[in-house]
């Protein structure tokens, strides 16, 4: 709302949800022979934020913006060993028992200031913190063979603070009447402290054992900053030819400090400083007034960030130990597209091609014939060149009033240029989306039918020992399966008073009931929900 000079928007939320129940079915190496639950996918949250501005003119106004989130007694979510069968494999159990986020924004904006090197100037600076509890349990039985009786139980508590400044600065200038020149400059700073507390304990052993304490940090503290200042121009070239072309210089600098518990060499007192100029060009052609050809060419950065260089401990996931790399090289890649959009007034339809090539792109690796804690050991290491290639299409159409219809296809396909056994699935191959809709012109209620399709994608070939001998196996094997899933959804205005309206919704997800995980949830396996009913109360005014 607002009062006179004086703006304002609130906003608050609360959830309290119970762990969810995954349906029956199988799924990769997966099965399941009834209706699941999937622990530790509860959560108990809430969130508020409110927005102040003050506008001394039109054309003039500050901001002060905060926001608060506030999390307890989440978790990963798992499906235990006994609902999957494997009894005696290793279990991994990760909560998040608390996490407390808050934000402070404020800026300034300034439009037709008419200056020299200015019309419009934005200025903007926050301060965030971020305190995160992580636990991790880990079960190993059996840890010397099959019917040992001895098993392995590490306990492990983090605590993580993170406190963030940034600023942002960004002009913009109308160059002759038709050409829009952006530019400025932003800096971002993190505080990192972490503390970690690890308790193993063997049982079964025929002999006395007592628990082992380890307090070193997984990660030290440390710093991180980024310093970037950038440039972008619009030009109108002719009536029917525009080129957006932009460019940006960034640092990027991590350092770490000395850490309680923590007198490793290897990662305390190290520096990495990564610095480069990214720049890209995107071209619209006109052909005709519901036809448009668009080109871009970019090339793209990436520093590597606090945990890929410095980690040192079990993996999050429990499926590996991770040792650092402080080593690392930054992400470099060459980007193209090329595509056509077509709009008129019921119908519209796009389809692009793009090529991106990664340089020195960031995995994580297999460390071969070592182990630590009884788990394999993994490293962030950077490799050769990772070639994407691949097409998206889609369209929406209107054939009657109120009737809308939607679909959507993309293929991506990745390669290894340099390595042919290196795993690199890490994504769909192809995805097929659709959706139908209506509308009542008069707004009284709607209702929508929406699917999706993902294929599956392969990590390591059934026949490549090689490619599995560098990643951990995932849960449902080494070929991530396709899946479909189908929603339905409608809303009904219920009541109508002056300005304030009322709505009714519903939806029924994965409405066939089918067992699945999202591609980045199958390696540790986390379903999605089974058939879901959500109803929900909306008011307008």
């Amino acid at each position: 709302g607002r009062i006179g000079k004086i703006g304002f928007r609130g906003s608050a939320s609360y959830r309290n949800a119970k762990n969810y129940f995954a349906p029956s079915g199988s799924f990769g190496d997966i099965t399941l022979g009834s209706k699941t639950e999937v622990n530790d996918t509860g959560v108990e949250d809430q969130n508020y934020s409110l927005l102040l501005d003050y506008s001394f003119s039109e054309d003039q106004n500050v901001f002060l913006k905060g926001e608060y989130y506030k999390a307890k007694d989440g978790g990963f979510g798992y499906v235990s060993n006994d609902d999957l069968g494997t009894p005696n494999d290793v279990s991994i159990v990760i909560q998040y028992p608390d996490q407390t986020v808050g934000k402070l924004t404020a800026g300034y904006r300034a439009e037709a200031l008419g200056w020299g090197v200015a019309d419009r100037l934005d200025v903007s600076g926050f301060y965030m913190n971020n305190e995160r509890d992580l636990v991790q349990n880990i079960g190993i039985p059996d840890l010397f063979g099959p019917g040992s009786g001895v098993d392995l139980n590490i306990n492990s508590n983090n605590f993580t603070d993170i406190s963030s400044v940034g600023t942002r600065a960004e002009a913009a200038k109308l160059l002759g009447g038709r050409h829009l020149l952006t530019y400025g400059l932003d800096f971002y700073y993190d505080d990192s402290k972490n503390t970690d507390r690890t308790v193993s304990l063997i049982t079964g052993a025929p002999f006395p054992t007592e628990p082992e304490l380890d307090e070193t940090p997984n990660v030290p503290n440390a710093t991180y900053n980024r310093f970037g200042v950038f440039a972008q121009g619009d030009f109108q070239i002719h009536r029917k030819l525009s080129l957006i072309a932009g460019a940006r210089w960034q640092n990027v600098r991590s350092e770490t400090r000395a850490t309680e518990n923590l007198d490793n060499p290897l990662v305390v007192g190290i520096t990495n400083n990564s610095q480069t100029v990214v720049a890209s060009a995107n071209v619209l052609w006109e052909v005709l007034p519901s036809l448009n050809l668009v080109g871009t060419v970019g090339r793209g950065f990436r520093a590597p960030n606090i945990i890929e260089l410095y980690f040192n401990g079990p993996t999050p996931e429990g499926s590996g130990y991770l040792i650092p790399n402080t080593g690392l090289e930054s992400e470099t890649s060459l980007n193209v597209d090329l595509g056509v959009k077509y709009s008129r007034r019921n119908v519209s339809f796009e389809a692009f091609v793009f090529r991106n090539d990664v340089r020195n792109g960031i995995r994580i690796t297999a460390v071969p014939d070592s182990v630590i804690s009884e788990l394999d050991v993994f490293q962030n290491q950077n490799f050769g060149e990772l070639l994407y290639r691949g097409f998206e299409v889609g369209g929406q159409y209107a054939p009657v009033l109120g009737l809308e219809l939607g679909a959507s296809f993309s293929f991506l396909d990745a390669e290894d240029v340099l390595d042919e056994n290196s795993p690199i699935a890490d994504s769909y191959r192809t995805r097929l989306n659709g959706d139908v809709t209506y509308r009542r012109p008069s707004g009284r209620w709607w209702a929508s039918y929406d699917f999706r399709f993902q294929g599956e994608s392969t990590i390591c070939p059934d026949v490549n020992d090689t490619c599995k001998a560098q990643v951990a196996q995932p849960a449902v094997g080494y070929v991530l399966p396709s899946f479909n899933v189908h929603s339905v959804r409608g809303g009904f205005r219920i009541a109508q008073i002056g300005r304030t309206s009322h709505y009714l919704t519903a939806s029924l997800e994965n409405f066939t009931d089918a067992l699945y995980a999202e591609f980045s949830n199958a390696t540790f396996f986390r379903p999605q929900p089974r058939r879901t009913l959500l109803i929900g109360w909306t008011s307008t005014f």
